[in-house]
């Protein structure tokens, strides 16, 4: 995530920036679509750096979460969602910028932890409406 002409910035709640590019994010999540179509506040700026700063759009997700979740639209093979805290908040984040692809693959994750992580499945199910995924786990 080092984006030589980005001109919007994504920093995730621990502070770690991702240069992006405001035409790739729309393809990304219909949120960030909205998001951008919003008027943005005007720039009262003294000086010639500050003017030159890029838009910083500030998210609650964690890093961990943010680079998993841009991974997904990154060519290339999708990310691997091996460990199950990360997963579940994965799963949060598609589901809260309706990032479908990314949420379709964390289910998919998720219900391959089904003989490992019955109960935890089940629990996520139960939280997020999954039924088929809560009847597997069961």
């Amino acid at each position: 995530f080092d984006a030589a002409h980005a001109d919007v910035v994504l920093r995730s709640s621990n502070g770690k920036d991702f240069p992006m590019y405001k035409l790739d994010l729309p393809r990304l999540s219909p949120v960030f679509e909205a998001m951008f179509t919003l008027p943005q506040p005007s720039e009262n700026t003294t000086s010639h750096e500050a003017s030159q700063a890029l838009p910083v759009v500030q998210l609650t997700e964690s890093s961990q979460v943010l680079q998993v979740l841009l991974r997904f639209y990154l060519p290339g093979p999708p990310p691997s969602l091996t460990d199950f805290p990360t997963a579940v908040r994965v799963l949060e984040g598609a589901r809260k910028y309706e990032i479908d692809f990314a949420a379709d693959a964390t289910y998919k994750a998720l219900q391959e932890t089904t003989e490992d992580e019955p109960i935890r499945v089940y629990a996520i199910a139960c939280h997020y409406s999954l039924e088929p995924l809560g009847r597997k786990a069961a």
